[in-house]
């Protein structure tokens, strides 16, 4: 229902296997997606993972254009969304009304988003095109590639610890 996420990173181990700790509280289905790149070319594979007990489907969140994570506040902007089109998506970072201007890198980038979209769980994740310390924005280039709703995660960090903010969006 793409409520929860994590993004975690494997170590690899002996015999070319990589490993990751992952952690699954509430039974339910759950998604993995393994997104690397070898041989200059780019592949997304991805599983389902069952944790059994009972579980409810809940509905995916209404499209908004703010989100609070951690005390702060996370303010999306952007214009038409469009299959196929891509579209620009700032996301502007405060707390207590003022802009986070001290956003650290992670993994290289200043945030990443990974897009999803619903039902079928097509998967996008996208680095910044642009980033403005002074008014805390985040700029991303996303290409959404068939109409509906998609569920959004931005991850950012500040004061060294990571964050990540949930957003619907409906794309025509």
């Amino acid at each position: 229902d793409l409520t929860a996420y994590q993004h975690v990173h494997p170590a690899l181990g002996g015999g070319g296997r990589f490993t990751v700790p992952l952690r699954l509280t509430e039974p339910g289905r759950y998604h993995a997606i393994a997104d690397f790149t070898t041989g200059g070319k780019r592949y997304a594979l991805a599983t389902v993972l069952r944790v059994p007990g009972s579980s409810s489907a809940v509905a995916l969140p209404a499209p908004r254009t703010t989100a609070t994570t951690d005390g702060f506040t996370v303010t999306l902007k952007h214009g038409a969304l469009t299959a196929g089109k891509e579209a620009a998506l700032t996301f502007t970072v405060t707390k207590n009304g003022a802009p986070v201007t001290e956003l650290q890198p992670y993994l290289g980038a200043s945030g990443h988003l990974v897009a999803l979209h619903h039902p079928d769980i097509a998967y996008s994740h996208v680095h910044p095109t642009a980033t403005d310390l002074s008014t805390g924005s985040i700029t991303f280039a996303a290409d959404f590639a068939a109409p509906g709703a998609y569920r959004m995660f931005l991850q950012f960090r500040t004061g060294g610890k990571l964050h990540t903010a949930a957003f619907t969006v409906a794309v025509g």
